[in-house]
C-alpha cells in the first residue's frame, strides 16, 4: 500500500506544470481522489485479512490458523480451563501428553500430523513455553512438567490432561486422579494408555485396592473386545 501511494505522489509530481496552472489544479484533484480511492480499498481489504484470520481454523479444532491468533486461543483454553482446579491455591502441574493420545500439531504451522515420531514439538509444550508462561499468567503454579508416562517422582503434582484443542482438565492427586484418568483414557478410546497408567500407579499407591481392581477389569473388557471385535 504504501509504495502505491509513493507511486501516485510521484505520477502527481510530474504532472503539476505550476502552482497555480489548471493543469496543476486538475493534476492534484486527480491524485488525490485516486489516493482516497487507494486507502479506502486498503481498509476494505484490511478487513477482509483480519476477518479471515479470526475465521479461518485448523479442521477438527477450535484454534485458528493464524500462529499468533492461535498461540492467544490455546493459553486462554488452558488458562480458562485450569482456573477453577487451581482456586488461589500453590501447586504443581505435570500434564500427561502421551503422543499416541493424539496427533502432534506443528507449532509454527498449525499443520496436523498422524506420525508420533514426526519430531514436531507439541503444541501445548511450545505454546505455554515449557509452563513458563503458564506459570506467568498464574502465579500460585510452582512448577510445571510434561510427560508422556506419569511416573511416581510425580505424585506431589496435580495430574492434568488435555484436548488437542488446549482445553484442561486437572484430575488432581492420588489414587482417585488415576482412576479418572483411565476412565477418561478408555472413554476416549485410549485402552491402553489407560492400562499403563494404572500400571504405574498401582505401586505408587499399593494401599489402595482399587487401582488393581480397575486394571484387572479393564483388561478383562479388553481382552474380551479382542477376541469379539465389534
Amino acid at each position: 500500500m504504501g509504495r502505491s501511494l509513493d507511486a501516485l505522489f510521484l505520477w502527481l509530481a510530474s504532472r503539476v506544470v505550476g502552482p497555480g496552472s489548471a493543469a496543476g489544479r486538475e493534476s492534484e484533484r486527480i491524485g488525490w481522489a485516486l489516493a482516497v480511492t487507494l486507502v479506502v480499498l486498503h481498509a476494505a481489504v484490511s478487513e477482509r485479512v483480519t476477518a479471515k484470520r479470526w475465521t479461518t481454523m485448523i479442521p477438527g479444532t477450535e484454534l485458528a490458523a493464524d500462529p499468533a491468533l492461535r498461540k492467544c486461543q490455546m493459553t486462554r483454553h488452558v488458562v480458562d480451563s485450569l482456573d477453577p482446579s487451581l482456586a488461589g491455591r500453590h501447586t504443581r502441574l505435570v500434564f500427561f501428553a502421551p503422543p499416541e493420545a493424539s496427533r502432534a500439531v506443528n507449532a509454527a504451522t498449525g499443520e496436523k500430523f498422524e506420525d508420533e515420531d514426526s519430531g514436531i514439538p507439541n503444541l501445548l509444550v511450545a505454546v505455554l513455553d515449557d509452563g513458563r508462561a503458564l506459570r506467568a499468567l498464574r502465579p500460585q503454579v510452582d512448577s510445571v512438567a510434561f510427560v508422556a508416562r506419569w511416573s511416581p517422582a510425580y505424585r506431589e503434582f496435580d495430574l492434568v490432561a488435555t484436548t488437542l484443542d488446549g482445553f484442561a482438565i486437572n484430575f488432581g492427586r492420588g489414587p482417585e486422579a488415576h482412576l479418572n484418568l483411565a476412565r477418561a483414557l478408555y472413554e476416549s478410546g485410549n485402552a491402553g494408555l489407560a492400562l499403563d497408567d494404572l500400571d504405574a500407579a498401582i505401586p505408587a499407591y499399593p494401599d489402595d485396592p482399587r487401582l488393581a481392581d480397575s486394571r484387572a477389569r479393564l483388561a478383562a473388557v479388553v481382552a474380551r473386545r479382542s477376541v469379539n471385535p465389534r
